[in-house]
């Protein structure tokens, strides 16, 4: 299985998921796939079983390229992706009714903008917010739900997103390797967050996330004095500041995702 997750924000849309697949064996490779035509451009990623939607994806972004010297509407792209999917479910007969293929997808067209899709079979509608599929789905929209606000933009959203993959990894054993970030932004930009970037940034976030934890023992303890508990709250405080000053000095992380962030105007 796996865990990838869609956002719809202000200023874009964030896909990520992680990079391990599972069956015969274990091997890691990508699982989010881009492309671009006039007037349009799109991400997919998925979970379910890896060949059949492999196909998927090929057939949609083939059937996105045979219309690629017109401009497409938003609705005629969603057309060209159900058809493509209704005709791989017709005439692949062997599939098993638990056989999974479900996609999310991040759609620019010119002429409307922006939307986040995502399917189920043939089906595909659009998620307004952000949607999860894989089996370390319930984590992630448990993590997310704790976080994620209305109007975020992509900057806060990449960081949130780089904590939730990292947390369902520690925890799923069909989720890992390295997490990949695919942005594609309000002017039908996309781009990749490097993963050396995600992979540093991961351990800081892993770092935090430990110390809060522990933290909430203090914070649920009813026999800890008020003065005992301050001073836990006091070094709680002192051991973040502590760890993002580590995260900031660290020449491969945080002043790597700051000037990424920057190059692509999401620093605001």
């Amino acid at each position: 299985m796996t865990i990838t997750a869609g956002f719809r924000v202000r200023d874009g849309i964030l896909l990520c998921a992680d990079t391990m697949y599972t069956g015969d064996g274990k091997s890691y490779e990508t699982k989010i796939f881009t492309t671009r035509v006039k007037g349009a451009a799109v991400a997919f990623s998925f979970c379910g079983v890896q060949d059949y939607s492999l196909m998927a994806i090929q057939d949609c972004q083939t059937a996105i390229l045979k219309r690629a010297s017109k401009p497409q509407s938003m609705d005629e792209l969603q057309d060209l992706i159900r058809i493509a999917l209704r005709r791989l479910f017709k005439e692949h007969t062997e599939m098993q009714p638990d056989d999974v293929i479900e996609l999310l997808i991040g759609a620019w067209t010119q002429s409307d903008g922006l939307r986040l899709l995502s399917t189920r079979r043939a089906a595909v509608f659009e998620r307004k917010e952000y949607e999860c599929k894989g089996s370390g789905s319930a984590l992630a929209r448990y993590l997310i739900g704790a976080t994620y606000k209305e109007h975020m933009g992509l900057r806060d959203v990449i960081i949130h997103a780089t904590q939730v993959l990292a947390e369902v990894k520690s925890h799923d054993e069909y989720c890992g390797g390295q997490s990949e970030l695919v942005v594609l932004d309000a002017n039908g930009s996309l781009f990749p967050i490097a993963p050396e970037e995600i992979s540093y940034s991961e351990e800081y976030i892993g770092g935090y996330d430990k110390w809060a934890r522990r933290f909430m023992f203090d914070f649920g303890n009813p026999q800890m004095t008020d003065e005992d508990f301050s001073k836990r709250l006091d070094s709680f405080v002192e051991t973040i500041k502590i760890g993002r000053d580590k995260w900031k000095e660290d020449q491969r992380a945080f002043q790597a995702l700051e000037t990424l962030l920057k190059a692509k105007g999401l620093t605001k």
